[in-house]
């Protein structure tokens, strides 16, 4: 057990003590969370920026009753690739 090698604090004669150990313990938990509260915010803040510059109701199309009746009753053929199935 002589050649067991010591950390720099027990071969400097310190102690560890609880309470240096438990307020190490209580500090990691609080900056975890600044952190993933910091992220959430940030990709929150990029969903919506996307939302506006993409779904927003400034990009839609106007659309009225008038129209969208007679795209739905037009008897228009659909585009065909030039073959034909069986």
């Amino acid at each position: 057990m002589g050649d067991t090698p010591l950390s720099p604090a027990i071969a400097a004669g310190e102690r560890h003590t609880g309470a240096r150990v438990a307020a190490q313990q209580n500090d990691w938990p609080r900056a975890l969370i600044s952190k993933m509260a910091l992220l959430l915010l940030i990709k929150l803040i990029a969903l919506g920026g996307l939302w506006w510059w993409f779904f927003s109701p400034s990009h839609r199309p106007p659309a009225n009753g008038a129209a969208v009746a007679s795209r739905f009753l037009s008897e228009s053929k659909p585009a065909s690739s030039g073959a034909q199935s069986p």
